[in-house]
């Protein structure tokens, strides 16, 4: 039985953001001379915690098992699984921190189960080198793999606030608005004053 802690940090990652946005109140570009621009720097950043716990049985009878279980948790802001792509996940470029949370491969728990069984060398084949080289030392392996899913990034789809962009934008619950609607959920409304 084994266990252990795993952690990392990762700073001025990779990344890339747009800038010349345009701006709502006046529904131009700050440099009207340009269009959308695409920065790239090292601003992106990460976090990694992991619990691991393993159980392996030594061989008894022809038979071994190995289990393997993590749990773990990955956060980050400011697209840091995506060096080389425009960031889909940043809500507001001028308060990147604000979109901190798990990362698109954030995986909560995994489990690994790898049972072995060792195939005995058929009687007949024992007396020949032959037949033990050809029907001993057999062993059958399974895997067994199971994971929670990734996170689920819901957003709005659309320019919901005028700025020329539309990745990244979530929905937020209007305040005294019931989510539900005859018992079914409503889609939320994207509400301008959240930003």
């Amino acid at each position: 039985v084994q266990a252990s802690y795993v952690g990392s940090r990762a700073l001025f990652q990779y990344t890339a953001r747009e800038v010349n946005l345009v701006n709502p109140a006046t529904n131009q570009r700050i440099n009207p001379d340009f269009s959308g621009v695409l920065l790239r720097e090292g601003g992106a950043s990460s976090t990694y915690h992991a619990f691991q716990f393993s159980v392996n049985q030594r061989l008894s009878k022809g038979v071994t098992a190995d289990f393997y279980y993590t749990w773990s948790h990955a956060l980050g802001y400011h697209n840091p699984d995506g060096a080389f792509v425009g960031d889909g996940n940043t809500q507001d470029f001028g308060n990147i921190r604000a979109s901190y949370g798990p990362k698109g491969s954030d995986t909560r728990h995994r489990m690994v189960l790898v049972p072995s069984y060792q195939v005995p060398t058929a009687d007949f084949a024992k007396p020949s080198a032959l037949g033990r080289a050809i029907l001993g030392g057999w062993t059958l392996q399974g895997i067994v793999n199971v994971r929670t899913g990734y996170p689920l990034n819901v957003t709005v789809g659309r320019d919901a606030i005028g700025n020329g962009r539309a990745a990244g934008l979530r929905p937020d619950a209007v305040p005294g608005v019931d989510p539900k609607v005859n018992g079914a959920d409503r889609l939320l409304v994207f509400n301008r004053a959240a930003f």
